[in-house]
């Protein structure tokens, strides 16, 4: 039986495709298990946790939270096949997005309309009427108030800070 591969944290990272930065918050938040370290304080990993980092980050361009990937690593760990409980948050999220795409589609709708709304140089005008004409519904339903509807969604693109899930 061959022995694993000792990673260095650059290593691991730069193999499965994300930051030492990524690696720690991974780390913090139970998704990769403790490594070693080295007499100088480096962390080691092996190829099972180099193959750990590259699952973390597949599931995350299929738009799965940390917490979620969490669940399915602990599934995974204890013995049982999340490959089910996978599908579930994978149809949730294409929920979302389908919805999410539809408010956009409105926004869109709306934004065009509005732009048909300016008037010509010349013409009397409070400050703008683009902005000022109220809209023949609205772009996006206001079921949360005093919330910006941007925000009800996560709408960020896949490409993330590979941490925290922020938009870079």
């Amino acid at each position: 039986m061959a022995e694993d591969a000792i990673w260095t944290m650059g290593q691991a990272g730069r193999a499965a495709g994300v930051t030492r930065k990524a690696i720690r918050v991974y780390e913090q938040r139970g998704l990769l298990s403790p490594t070693g370290r080295t007499a100088a304080g480096y962390r080691m990993f092996s190829d099972g946790d180099v193959d750990t980092l590259r699952f973390i980050r597949r599931a995350r361009t299929l738009g799965l939270g940390l917490d979620d990937v969490g669940e399915v690593l602990d599934e995974h760990r204890g013995g049982g096949s999340p490959c089910s409980s996978v599908r579930v948050r994978l149809d949730q999220r294409i929920t979302e997005i389908d919805q999410a795409m539809a408010e956009l589609s409105q926004l869109r709708v709306s934004l065009v309309e509005a732009t048909t709304r300016c008037q010509p140089a010349g013409v009397e005008e409070k400050i703008c009427p683009i902005i000022e004409a109220e809209p023949t519904e609205p772009a996006v339903p206001d079921d949360v108030p005093g919330e910006h509807p941007r925000t009800r969604h996560d709408l960020s693109p896949v490409k993330t800070d590979g941490v925290s899930g922020d938009s870079v």
